[in-house]
């Protein structure tokens, strides 16, 4: 988000130019969060125990991981998405995508975490689905609307080659390791590859477009 803001911000009177470089923040946010998101949704026990012990792995603390990470995707989408549009002086929807998310997580989320901590993340999560949800709209009604399949849909490839792989490694046994191995090799490989065909095809269509 650091990054986000002064690099739309430099393009901000170039409308398309500020639609790319929005496209790309998300983009390249999502590239990282996707595989994260994954590996924390199939794996808390295995997490949860590694860093704390295996009095952490009951199914609560599964579900708490799981729709923990889930809110932090959410949020990045509403975060995120604000930056980009206070970078071209539309600062309205960072306001607002904010008081969406802060009515359930700041008014309801503390007074019920001590006793239902797990219910708490839930109402966690869903404030800031909503705040996503949000955030899109505002997108819209600004007439800034992204790239949406480079921004969300390509990089959930890699994740999804990566998934696979892994799941075909749990049945495996003694061969998981390596499917892992393969997993995230594979990921990193075809992020590259779908990134690279992106920068040929953008700098060939700027030439072409100069002409």
């Amino acid at each position: 988000m650091i990054v986000t803001f002064p690099f739309v911000a430099e393009s901000s009177k170039d409308h398309a130019e500020s639609r790319r470089r929005g496209t790309l923040c998300i983009r390249y946010n999502n590239f990282i969060l996707y595989p994260l998101t994954l590996l924390l949704c199939l794996y808390p026990n295995e997490i949860n125990g590694f860093l704390f012990g295996s009095s952490y792995t009951t199914g609560d603390s599964a579900i708490y991981i799981r729709l923990l990470a889930l809110g932090v995707f959410f949020s990045s989408v509403g975060r995120l998405g604000g930056n980009i549009l206070a970078g071209i002086g539309r600062t309205k929807a960072n306001f607002w995508v904010m008081i969406v998310a802060g009515i359930f997580v700041v008014t309801i989320v503390p007074f019920i975490a001590a006793a239902h901590p797990v219910l708490a993340v839930w109402i966690y999560t869903g404030g800031w689905a909503l705040s996503a949800l949000a955030m899109i709209g505002f997108f819209y009604l600004e007439r800034f609307p992204l790239d949406w399949w480079k921004a969300y849909g390509e990089p959930v490839l890699p994740t999804l080659c990566m998934a696979a792989l892994l799941e075909i490694g749990r049945w495996t046994g003694a061969w998981f390791a390596l499917f892992a191995f393969a997993g995230i090799a594979g990921m990193v490989v075809l992020t590259f590859g779908l990134e690279t065909s992106a920068i040929r095809i953008g700098y060939i269509w700027k030439i072409q477009s100069r002409r």
